[in-house]
């Protein structure tokens, strides 16, 4: 529960761009991590995800337990790969060759100079 919270103040918090990416990457491997061990033990012989076959209730046919890491790991990829995909829509595109910098120019003063590049 304390991880889950620490990775919620993690994404809400304000920060430098570097500091929100590193967090979304915290955050979305958190859970991935956490639930890691519930698959590696499905894949290694002789051990399963439940004490004794058929105690824990089953999902299509899959542990209850499997079935909730294998959503939250799911969901936690899924979040990210959407974050990732809406930062780049957001982001804007970078400037053509042939575009004058503004840096630093108020937009009254930007007019200015195309009026007086336009010999106005």
């Amino acid at each position: 529960m304390g991880w889950s919270i620490a990775a919620l103040w993690l994404l809400w918090r304000p920060g430098t761009r570097r500091e929100q990416d590193l967090a979304l990457k915290v955050a979305t491997l958190h859970p991935i991590f956490t639930y890691a061990p519930f698959f590696i033990a499905v894949t290694l012989p002789g051990a399963e995800a439940e004490d004794k076959p058929g105690q824990i209730p089953r999902v299509a046919g899959v542990p209850v337990n499997l079935f909730v890491a294998g959503v939250a790991s799911g969901l936690s990829a899924l979040g990210y790969l959407l974050a990732r995909t809406d930062d780049r829509r957001g982001r804007p595109s970078a400037p053509s060759p042939d575009a004058r910098s503004t840096a630093g120019i108020h937009p009254g003063e930007v007019r200015d100079q195309e009026a007086l590049a336009a010999g106005t």
